[in-house]
C-alpha cells in the first residue's frame, strides 16, 4: 500500500465497532490482572496514579490494535502489503517509537519526584524506585508482540481487502451485462413501434428510426458509464419521448413534476428511462383513450431521491406487481447491486393511476472517490 492506501485501511479499521471493543477487553483484562496482582495499587488514593496506569494499558492495546499493522501494509507500490523482511524491518523501529513515547508520558505522569516511579506502583518493593531507562527496558517484550500482532492483523486486513476487491469486480461485471442488456432490449421495443407507423405514416417513421440510430448511439455511451446524472438521464428521456410521440401523437401528454436541484446529482445509467418505457408499453399504447405519463423527482427525508413515473393510461394487471419484465428486473437487480438494501422499486396502482417508483440515497459514496 502507499501512503492513501494506509489512510484508508486506518479509517475503515476505526469505524469498525468490533475493533474498538477488541481494545476495550484488551485494557479492561489488562487493568483487572494488574490490580489483582498488585492489590497494593487498591489503598492508594491518587488519581494520578491511576490515570497513569490507564494511560500505558490503553496506549498499548491502541497501538497493537491501529498502529502496529501499519509497517506490515506501507510496501510503497501497488502491492497490498510489504514482505516479511521489509515487514518487520519498517516495524521493529516503528513500533519502538510509539512505545517509547507512551512510555515516556506515563513515566512522567507516574513518577514521584527525581528518583523515578515509586516500586509498589508497579508490583515493586517499597523503599524501590524505577529509573527511567528501566521503566522503558520494561516495553521490549510489547516491541515484539506488537510487531507479531500487527503483522497478524495485517494479513487480515489484506485478506478482507482482497475478497472485497474480487466482489467489488465480480459485481461491476455484473452491473456492466446488466447495462449492456438495455441497449438491445431498448432498440427492439422502440423499432416494434415505429415498425406499426411505416404502413399508416411512412415520413413520420423515417423521421423515427434517423432520430432512434442517433439516441441508439447516445445509449451505447450511457451504458459503458460507470455513472451518469439525473439531468442526463432527463434529457435522454425527453428525446426518447419524442421518438414515441411521432407514433402515439395525441394519445399521451407528458407531464414534468421535476426538481431542477437534483440534475447534478450521479445515479447509475438508464435508472429511470425503465420506467418510462414500461408506462409507454404497458399503460399509453394499449389504451385507445388519451392518456398522461407524469414523470417526477424529488427530494424526501433521510437524504432520499424519489424517481416516479405515473400514467393514467391501462390499468395494471395484477400479475405484473409480481412478475416484472426484463427492463424492471434487469432496473432492480441494478439498483440491488449498487445500494443494496438502500434503494426500492415498486410497482403500485393509485385509483386509476399506474404508479412505478424508485427510491435511492442522494449520494453513493464510491462515485466521489
Amino acid at each position: 500500500m502507499d501512503i492513501q492506501g494506509l489512510n484508508d485501511f486506518t479509517k475503515d479499521n476505526m469505524r469498525r465497532s468490533a475493533t474498538w471493543i477488541t481494545i476495550l477487553v484488551i485494557t479492561l483484562a489488562f487493568l483487572l490482572i494488574i490490580f489483582l496482582r498488585n492489590q497494593y495499587l487498591l489503598t492508594l488514593n491518587s488519581l494520578r496514579v491511576y490515570f497513569g496506569i490507564v494511560c500505558i494499558i490503553s496506549s498499548v492495546a491502541f497501538g497493537i490494535g491501529f498502529l502496529s499493522p501499519l509497517p506490515w501494509l506501507y510496501s510503497g507500490n501497488h502491492q497490498l502489503r510489504a514482505n516479511v523482511f521489509r515487514g518487520t524491518l519498517q516495524s521493529l523501529p516503528f513500533n519502538i517509537a510509539w512505545l517509547a513515547i507512551a512510555y515516556s508520558i506515563t513515566f512522567l505522569i507516574l513518577m514521584d519526584d527525581a528518583k523515578g516511579i515509586p516500586g509498589p506502583y508497579i508490583g515493586g518493593e517499597i523503599d524501590e524506585h524505577i529509573k527511567y531507562w528501566q521503566w522503558i527496558r520494561g516495553g521490549v517484550a510489547n516491541v515484539v508482540i506488537a510487531t507479531i500482532i500487527g503483522g497478524l492483523i495485517a494479513n487480515q486486513g489484506v485478506e478482507k481487502i482482497e475478497k472485497e476487491s474480487m466482489m467489488k469486480s465480480l459485481n461491476q461485471e455484473r452491473l456492466h451485462g446488466l447495462q449492456v442488456q438495455l441497449s438491445p432490449h431498448v432498440l427492439h421495443n422502440s423499432l416494434n413501434g415505429l415498425a406499426e407507423l411505416v404502413h399508416l405514416d411512412p415520413n413520420k417513421a423515417e423521421q423515427g428510426i434517423l432520430n432512434l440510430s442517433s439516441l441508439y448511439r447516445e445509449f451505447l455511451v450511457l451504458t459503458s458509464k460507470r455513472y451518469s446524472s439525473i439531468g442526463e438521464e432527463s434529457t435522454l428521456i425527453q428525446k426518447w419521448l419524442s421518438i414515441e410521440q411521432l407514433r402515439l401523437g395525441s394519445r399521451v401528454q407528458v407531464e414534468w413534476q421535476w426538481d431542477e436541484n437534483l440534475n447534478a446529482i450521479k445515479v447509475p445509467p438508464l435508472i429511470l428511462q425503465p420506467l418510462v418505457e414500461n408506462a409507454i408499453k404497458h399503460g399509453v399504447t394499449p389504451f385507445l383513450q388519451p392518456s398522461v405519463l407524469r414523470i417526477h423527482a424529488s427530494r424526501i427525508p433521510d437524504n432520499r431521491i424519489v424517481l416516479r413515473v405515473e400514467n393514467s393510461g391501462a390499468p395494471l394487471n395484477k400479475s405484473s406487481t409480481r412478475s416484472w419484465g426484463i427492463g424492471l428486473t434487469n432496473l432492480d437487480s441494478r439498483l440491488k447491486l449498487i445500494y443494496g438494501e438502500l434503494a426500492s422499486l415498486k410497482l403500485s396502482t393509485d385509483g386509476t393511476w399506474t404508479l412505478a417508483e424508485i427510491t435511492i440515497p442522494d449520494h453513493y459514496p464510491m462515485w466521489s472517490r
